[in-house]
């Protein structure tokens, strides 16, 4: 069978330029125009939950399959209660509906030339199996055993395996010793190839073990007693929102043992296996079935739309993937020694059959042997007097053989269920393969009658030999399309992929390990946070596909429900996105069935791409997302209210990659998924998660808490962000700052120190996240993460007073006009126009203070004159020189130099000027001082024609032209003018006095440093010297508005800063609560305790929220602390009616009462008291009214 099957793998890529997206070609979560429109998930558990022993019955439902199972074979017949209906009850769902009422098989062959028959056909009332080991009753171990590939190594489900094993099951024997031993070897954590682990196929595997014990009296065909028959099942899936989560492997190891009686025959003899379903794909009486003998498979479709489906009803197929092994002389081997039994060696293999056991376990392959392919495919109806049940032994072999009931064979030409159409010859139809056309081209035989039908594909016969075990693989494949028909194709290229899958050994595209969520609420936010680290060490590659790790998907749903629409409404919307920092932009799909191109994936916020080498760091790798505001209201979330969301991760198959603008590959860009691929995209199943709104109301997840600013002038906000509640110690903080000095911009590190302890936690912070809230991919320190606003200096805007006296000009920079912070190291720092582009490499913004220019005030200050110095005219004009370095010389045919020192012939450098400049920053109280000041001259030029180098301050009404701006020192006044990093001059040093003059600029060649070894100068006026302005905390530019304008005496000019950088004068000190909240703040919740709705008016809308009858009310306490709370219910005469209990281990806030007494009866309108007690607060009495509804009563 494997041979014709492994054709299909070719034919399915040629398929995939057809139908793609309907195909593992599109394999993630459905998009606009290939979505299931009821695809459901419905899930109960996540699957992140361990496995191990299950019990009696279980529910596989990992993707979008809903499946229950018990441990004597039943297959979708299986009630398991839920509190959610969409889930609860018997029959395997799809999209919320039931399409399979029951599921299982039939047995037949001869026992010493008996016939005998039995089967696991619960519908058809068979049921001739029971838990264990033949010949075995009440075998406790006999139950149902699930391993996940999520459970954790060597847990309690790898534990729990030994039982299985010791009851047959499978299990890779790594430590290569005889018998099942899960032991961490090397202490890892982690399996490895040389430790033993069980049989798990696909993300999640379901086994148990039966036998064919039910007692002949009590059975169906009870002139069949039990002859030692035991089936090993393999029920394992792939977690996968897409069309992978649209499949369910069923695997059925069956041996005939015997019962050790003496007259047991060594062997059953033409035996034939039937797996068997009753599908019902919504309403159960519009059935449809079919057969394909090429892909070994049988269906069942919809007569058109569905009551319950609706428009576009799936199909269901069963497909045989792998059929028992036998060995046929002359077909599969050549029977060299003639004794009818293949001897390895001696024999000439003409086939091999193989037996698929999982990437760990490997392949197994028998040579001289082939894989049974289907024998027939049968039908059979519910009630039908021709096709009915088979009631006895002789009608369901019949029915295995592919006849009628009765035994006669099918004659298609005049088979009244159904008619061969398209111009086939009937008489050319194989009878045994009922209904084998393609209805989707009305082409051959075609099931014409819908009913309530049950299919049966069946395979052999075959011998089997007491203690030989044989293997069939079947898988449960349902396909929804636009319409019924169209669900066939669908179903059909599943399929496809499916065996792909299954020639693969069952290594699937899968999507990247499900996404572990942590839903937290407070009254004010919904909180979903989970880690990446294993989403981010993603990668499946083979020779067919090579997926990476794409991002994540936050869905939000109005039900709990995955389906897009529920009651015609939209159901599911996408909230949230993330994605991988790769080359991919938007990401979209070629649809294979109309070659357009649409989008799948729209780029993530710039926020939201993520960086591979912080997320797949398990210290840094994790996500918060936050919601605010209902997603589909988009009004305020109401506390009490339940709401529900998803979180997927998505992988894309690089080799299907194609940018979308013709672009190299790898260039970032759009790209979109080739059509011709095996796969293009997989994500997971939406696992809902429930949240009420406010459910951890007194352990709530916090906004930023700000922590005390104990000293500093920075305006900053540091703040701690608790991450990781558990780990947080009720310990006290501090937040300090240290320069960093490795860089040119204004940086700061910071350190957080645990005071409590003495330890510090981070050392050189620097990272500010405070307007990032939900990034929090830092390392924890003690289970949060500190959040420190970043704090870049900036300069406020000058204000002149009195203002009525403003003289300037309104400030240009095109004019070298205004207030200039000239240091580097922020952005506000800039060069001054006019000033050959200089900024301070010495001045830092941690220096910045608001000061005041005050005018009318005599002061002095260092005078320096531009163009005077230096030897060719490029050298003058770059020259700023200290004016005291300024000899007659230097004036020859240059001009009056003013205000000249005529003692020693030369300029005057520190000479009277009208303003002084002051620190008066609120601050720094402690730091109010006067500071030292200068002024530029120029020499009068033709380019500037305003230049007077009279010694006073003049900038006359341009600022260009004269270019005497004033410069504001960061050091305190002088009056006498001897600070030498401004003038410089003579030197002493020991080899004798050295003459080294300063330049304010520094922007000529030839200048010289001071004297190395210069006596009393310290390093700091070394460099101030060095420096282009020096340390100028300010330059400020004015010109006049005209020739009349001036200043007036009092004037001031303001120059204040608006935010104040880090300093390491500024420390922060926080306390952190491990509760949270304070007693204060817990005790203000207790005061809130309430019930709503009050009234209650006969209905509570949120009956609908907890899936209740609208007759059926209830009211809610709401903010009940987290610990044992009483509420005693009193009527309005003092009778006590009810006695509520919250649990002391729920941390949810709320408790419903049913309005029903201690006996169970509802209770009547009017008002009501209730006094709720706590031990740690006391007692809080509340008063409320119902006004019940009528019930209505069923009439009998």
């Amino acid at each position: 069978m494997k041979n014709n099957k492994s054709l299909y793998q070719f034919r399915f890529l040629i398929l995939l330029l057809i139908v793609a997206p309907l195909s593992l070609g599109f394999l993630g979560d459905d998009k606009t125009g290939t979505k299931p429109k009821t695809e459901s998930l419905n899930k109960i558990v996540s699957t992140t939950d361990e496995g191990g022993k299950k019990g009696d019955a279980y529910r596989l439902n990992i993707n979008n399959i809903n499946l229950p199972l018990n441990r004597k074979g039943i297959i979708a017949a299986v009630n398991i209660p839920d509190k959610n209906p969409t889930i609860s009850g018997a029959g395997g769902k799809f999209g919320g509906h039931v399409f399979l009422f029951s599921g299982g098989f039939f047995l037949s062959g001869y026992a010493n030339g008996t016939l005998f028959s039995n089967a696991v056909a619960s519908a058809s009332l068979v049921e001739d199996y029971v838990p264990g080991l033949a010949g075995t009753n009440g075998d406790s171990r006999a139950q149902l055993y699930v391993v996940k590939a999520t459970d954790p190594p060597f847990g309690t489900a790898w534990q729990d395996w030994k039982d299985a094993v010791a009851l047959g099951a499978d299990y890779y024997n790594g430590d290569g010793i005889d018998g099942y031993d899960p032991v961490d070897r090397n202490g890892n954590g982690e399996w490895d190839l040389d430790e033993d682990k069980p049989d798990i196929l696909g993300d999640e595997t379901v086994w148990t073990v039966y036998w064919d014990g039910v007692a002949a009296p009590t059975r169906r065909y009870s002139n069949v007693p039990p002859l030692g028959i035991e089936v090993r099942q393999s029920v394992f899936a792939f977690a996968s929102g897409g069309a992978i989560g649209n499949l369910i492997f069923v695997r059925y190891r069956f041996k005939y043992v015997g019962l050790g009686q003496a007259n047991e025959p060594a062997q059953l003899d033409s035996v034939l296996f039937g797996v068997w379903a009753d599908v019902d794909l919504g309403t159960a009486t519009d059935d449809l079935v079919g057969s394909d003998i090429d892909r070994n498979s049988g269906y069942t479709y919809n007569n058109g739309p569905d009551g319950e489906y609706g428009a576009n009803p799936p199909c269901y197929m069963i497909d045989f993937f792998s059929g028992p092994i036998d060995y046929i002389p002359g077909v599969t081997y050549i029977d060299n020694d003639g004794n009818s039994v293949y001897d390895d060696g001696i024999d000439t293999p003409l086939d091999t059959a193989y037996s698929y056991r999982g990437q760990t376990i490997g392949v197994k392959t028998y040579p001289g042997a082939q894989n049974l392919p289907i024998a027939s495919f049968i039908q059979y109806i519910n009630g039908d007097p021709t096709l009915n049940d088979p009631d006895n032994r002789e009608a369901a072999r019949n029915y295995m053989l592919g006849k009628t009931r009765q035994g006669d064979d099918i004659d298609p030409c005049t088979f009244s269920y159904g008619s061969v159409q398209g111009g086939v010859n009937c008489n050319s139809v194989d009878p045994r393969f009922w209904y084998s056309g393609d209805p989707v081209t009305s082409t051959g035989w075609i099931n014409t009658l819908a009913a309530d039908s049950r299919q049966m594909t069946n395979t052999g016969p075959f011998t089997l030999k007491k203690n030989e075990e044989k293997e069939i693989v079947v898988a449960y494949v349902v396909g929804q399309g636009a319409n019924a028909k169209n669900s066939i194709t669908v179903a059909r290229s599943i399929d496809d992929g499916a065996q792909t899958i299954f020639n693969l050994n069952f290594l699937a595209p899968s999507p990247p390990p499900a996404p572990d969520v942590t839903a937290q609420s407070n009254e004010n936010f919904i909180e979903l946070s989970w880690p990446t680290e294993k989403q981010f060490n993603y990668s499946n590659t083979t020779g067919s596909w090579d997926v990476q790790y794409g991002g994540y998907n936050v869905y939000a749903f109005q039900t709990f429900n995955t389906s897009e629409t529920v009651n015609g409404q939209p159901n599911v919307k996408l909230i949230g996105r993330y994605q991988v920092s790769d080359s991919v932009n938007n990401l979209y799909y070629k649809d294979g069935n109309n070659g357009g191109i649409f989008m799948l994936y729209p780029a993530a916020p710039p926020e939201n791409v993520l960086d591979s080498n912080i997320y797949k760091d398990p210290t840094t790798g994790r996500i918060r997302y936050r919601i605010t505001q209902d997603p589909f209201t988009e009004g305020p979330l109401v506390k009490g209210k339940p709401y529900y969301f998803a979180v997927t991760s998505y992988g894309v198959n690089h080799d299907a990659l194609i940018n979308k603008s013709g672009g190299a590959p790898g260039r970032y860009g759009d790209y979109y998924l080739t059509d011709q691929t095996f796969v293009q995209a997989v994500e997971n199943n939406k696992n809902i998660q429930t949240v009420v709104m406010g459910e951890d109301l007194y352990l709530p997840p916090v906004e930023l808490i700000p922590a005390n600013k104990v000293s500093g002038a920075a305006n900053g906000v540091v703040t701690y962000d608790v991450v990781d509640q558990a780990a947080l110690k009720n310990n006290e903080y501090q937040v300090s700052f240290f320069k960093n000095d490795a860089t040119v911009s204004y940086n700061m590190f910071w350190q957080l120190k645990n005071l409590t302890t003495g330890e510090v936690l981070v050392d050189s912070g620097d990272y500010y996240l405070y307007n990032q809230p939900n990034n929090v991919t830092q390392q924890l320190t003690e289970g949060f993460i500190t959040k420190i606003e970043a704090d870049t200096a900036k300069l406020g805007t000058p204000i002149y007073s009195p203002s009525s006296s403003v003289w300037y000009d309104a400030f240009s920079t095109a004019d070298a006009t205004g207030v200039y912070y000239v240091g580097n190291d922020i952005p506000d720092g800039k060069a001054v126009f006019g000033f050959r582009n200089r900024t301070s490499d010495y001045i830092s913004a941690d220096r910045l203070r608001k000061v005041e220019l005050r005018f009318g005030t005599t002061g002095k200050a260092y005078r320096y004159l531009n163009n005077y110095i230096g030897n060719t005219n490029l050298q003058r004009v770059n020259a700023y020189s200290f004016a005291g370095a300024v000899t007659a010389a230097d004036t020859v045919g240059k001009g009056t130099v003013g205000n000249w020192n005529t003692v020693d012939d030369r300029a005057n450098g520190f000479v009277d000027v009208p303003f002084t400049a002051w620190v008066v920053d609120e601050k720094f109280p402690g730091d109010q001082r006067q500071l030292a000041v200068g002024f530029v001259e120029r020499r009068k030029v033709a380019t500037f024609p305003n230049g007077n180098p009279d010694g006073n301050w003049d900038p006359t009404d341009s600022l260009n032209l004269s270019g005497e701006v004033i410069i504001i020192f960061d050091a305190a006044y002088d009056p006498n003018g001897n600070q030498i990093e401004y003038t410089g001059g003579v030197f002493d040093t020991p080899g004798g006095p050295v003459t080294v003059w300063s330049d304010l600029l520094r922007s000529t060649s030839g200048l010289q440093p001071i004297p190395a070894d210069a006596i009393d100068i310290t390093d700091q006026q070394k460099e101030i010297f060095l420096s282009p302005w020096f340390n100028a905390l300010y330059v400020v530019g004015l010109q006049r508005k005209d020739a009349g304008s001036f200043y007036s005496n009092g004037d001031k000019l303001t120059i204040p800063v608006s935010v104040y950088p880090y300093t390491s004068d500024d420390v922060y000190k926080f306390t952190v609560n491990k509760d949270i909240l304070s007693e204060d703040q817990a005790k203000g919740l207790f005061s809130k305790v309430n019930v709503f709705p009050n009234p209650l008016y006969g209905y509570n809308p949120y009956t609908a929220y907890n899936n209740l009858a609208a007759d059926d009310p209830f009211v809610t306490f709401s903010n009940l602390p987290n610990e044992e709370i009483t509420i005693k219910i009193y009527s309005l005469s003092g009778i006590l009616l009810r006695t509520l209990v919250k649990d002391p281990n729920s941390t949810s806030p709320f408790l419903n009462w049913n309005l029903q007494n201690e006996s169970g009866l509802r209770v009547a309108s009017g008002l009501y008291l209730a006094i709720v007690s706590s031990p740690t607060f006391g007692d809080k009495v509340l008063k409320f009214s119902l006004i019940m509804p009528q019930k209505q009563l069923p009439r009998f």
